[in-house]
Protein backbone atom coordinates (compact mmCIF):
# COMPACT_ATOMS: atom_id res chain seq x y z
CA UNK A 1 0.00 0.00 0.00
CA UNK A 2 1.23 3.31 -1.01
CA UNK A 3 0.06 4.67 2.03
CA UNK A 4 2.08 2.85 4.23
CA UNK A 5 5.26 3.44 2.98
CA UNK A 6 8.76 3.70 5.89
CA UNK A 7 11.69 6.03 5.00
CA UNK A 8 14.14 5.66 6.95
CA UNK A 9 18.09 7.07 7.19
CA UNK A 10 20.95 5.35 8.54
CA UNK A 11 24.51 7.32 10.04
CA UNK A 12 27.61 4.86 10.74
CA UNK A 13 29.44 5.47 13.45
CA UNK A 14 30.98 4.82 17.09
CA UNK A 15 29.97 5.35 20.67
CA UNK A 16 32.76 7.41 22.89
CA UNK A 17 33.36 6.01 26.31
CA UNK A 18 32.85 9.35 28.01
CA UNK A 19 29.98 11.90 26.82
CA UNK A 20 31.09 15.20 25.42
CA UNK A 21 29.24 17.82 24.33
CA UNK A 22 30.13 21.61 23.31
CA UNK A 23 28.94 24.43 26.18
CA UNK A 24 26.43 25.86 23.14
CA UNK A 25 24.50 22.35 23.19
CA UNK A 26 21.40 22.59 23.47
CA UNK A 27 19.14 20.21 25.64
CA UNK A 28 18.53 17.95 22.64
CA UNK A 29 21.78 17.21 22.50
CA UNK A 30 22.35 17.35 26.48
CA UNK A 31 24.90 15.20 28.25
CA UNK A 32 22.13 12.60 28.89
CA UNK A 33 21.07 11.85 25.42
CA UNK A 34 22.96 9.48 22.98
CA UNK A 35 23.89 13.09 20.97
CA UNK A 36 26.76 13.54 23.62
CA UNK A 37 28.32 9.66 23.31
CA UNK A 38 27.83 8.72 19.09
CA UNK A 39 30.14 9.95 16.85
CA UNK A 40 29.34 9.46 13.13
CA UNK A 41 31.64 8.47 10.53
CA UNK A 42 33.88 10.76 8.83
CA UNK A 43 33.58 13.07 12.02
CA UNK A 44 35.79 13.38 15.09
CA UNK A 45 32.81 15.60 17.04
CA UNK A 46 29.77 13.39 19.03
CA UNK A 47 26.64 15.11 17.86
CA UNK A 48 26.49 17.05 21.01
CA UNK A 49 29.81 18.91 19.25
CA UNK A 50 28.57 19.87 16.56
CA UNK A 51 26.97 23.16 15.39
CA UNK A 52 23.87 23.25 13.51
CA UNK A 53 25.59 23.53 9.93
CA UNK A 54 28.22 20.26 11.41
CA UNK A 55 25.53 18.80 11.69
CA UNK A 56 23.40 18.54 8.14
CA UNK A 57 26.21 15.62 6.72
CA UNK A 58 25.32 13.47 9.05
CA UNK A 59 21.97 13.68 9.50
CA UNK A 60 19.79 10.23 9.64
CA UNK A 61 16.61 12.22 9.03
CA UNK A 62 17.71 14.15 6.29
CA UNK A 63 18.57 10.80 4.28
CA UNK A 64 14.96 9.40 5.09
CA UNK A 65 13.88 12.47 4.04
CA UNK A 66 15.88 12.08 0.74
CA UNK A 67 14.74 9.08 -0.13
CA UNK A 68 10.75 10.08 0.60
CA UNK A 69 11.45 13.01 -2.10
CA UNK A 70 13.16 10.16 -4.42
CA UNK A 71 9.89 7.83 -4.21
CA UNK A 72 7.83 10.94 -4.48
CA UNK A 73 9.73 12.14 -7.60
CA UNK A 74 8.77 8.81 -9.23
Amino acid sequence: DVYKRQFEGHVAGRVTPEPRSSEEATAWKSSLSWNSVFIPDGSDKTYAQMNDKELIPFSHRRKAIEELRKFLDT
